[in-house]
């Protein structure tokens, strides 16, 4: 017996389905780090900030190609939460449905701080593993949840170095994300300034459930305490590599170094809203080419 995992729609499947074939094909076809044409560039980070909005559900996608109605959109992501919702009553006892609902409704939360880094006190006050963790596990066999566990070395197997008492949460969407929050449309598509403390949070997200798909759902980061925090760690033909996510403009990627001289790593990656680029052990991967990381050479 085999078994297939389904997954929310990538970016790079969000373009087939607006018919953005040319991009989609210009993307795929490439293999350096090489900048794209500034018109290019802009044009393919004004439909990520779209694709933030809608997500990947495909009913979502569909009602956006379809209309290109914000409203319409974000009225079938609420229909999905409501489902989601109904359905932790239905597959659990009431006691462990109120906890599988107060973990769900606290992610963004979490992701909104500067250290991500998941508490059951968060979820309430004085919470315990000992009630929550249980919920933790349904949301994220349910698939409704990724987790990224810490690791305490950049060495493989991964797994040996694992810190399960820390770890991050994501939503498996980042249009649920959005309608779990109600952030309107506009200031998610045009970044409005007043959307600057949840962009990091939308953006991490994003590319979490983008390493998900490659990874089956397999995530890992990498703190130094009170030194440096890198966002995803990743095993690429036994290589281990680190990247780092900026929702801004800024060039600050202090971490990666700290990182690449603690366990010699050959290259560093950040994934940010900027162009390509590549200079001796560093590479910037635009946001909207997550999906390329990290075949890129």
């Amino acid at each position: 017996m085999n078994f297939l995992t389904l997954y929310p729609l990538s970016f790079f499947e969000f373009l087939e389905a607006l018919g953005e074939e040319g991009l989609l094909a210009l993307l795929r076809g490439k293999k350096d780090f090489e900048p794209l044409a500034g018109l290019l560039h802009e044009r393919l980070s004004g439909l990520l900030r779209v694709f933030l909005f809608t997500g990947g559900m495909p009913e979502a996608v569909q009602c956006y190609c379809q209309t290109r109605n914000y409203a319409a959109v974000r009225a079938i992501q609420k229909d999905i939460l409501h489902a989601y919702h109904r359905d932790f009553s239905k597959y659990t006892t009431p006691t462990q449905a109120v906890r599988v609902s107060e973990v769900w409704r606290s992610i963004p939360a979490h992701l909104a701080r500067e250290n991500k880094k998941f508490k059951y006190g968060d979820v309430r006050k004085g919470g315990r593993a000992s009630q929550f963790e249980s919920a933790v596990e349904w949301l994220r066999r349910a698939g409704l949840m990724y987790t990224s566990t810490n690791v305490t070395a950049a060495r493989l197997p991964l797994t040996g170095y694992e810190d399960h008492a820390r770890f991050k949460a994501y939503l498996l969407d980042c249009g649920l994300l959005g309608a779990l929050i109600d952030v309107p449309a506009r200031i998610i598509t045009l970044g409005d300034a007043s959307f600057s403390e949840y962009n990091g949070a939308f953006v991490e997200n994003f590319v979490a459930a983008e390493l998900a798909r490659k990874y089956e759902a397999v995530l890992h980061y990498w703190i130094s305490e009170g030194i440096a925090e890198v966002d995803f760690i990743v095993v690429h033909e036994e290589a281990v590599l680190p990247l780092e996510v900026k929702s801004g403009m800024h060039r600050a990627i202090k971490s990666l170094w700290v990182f690449a001289d603690k366990f010699a790593s050959a290259r560093v990656y950040r994934a940010s809203p900027r162009n390509f680029e590549c200079r001796d052990r560093f590479a910037n991967i635009p946001l909207y080419a997550i999906g390329l990381f990290p075949q890129l050479r």
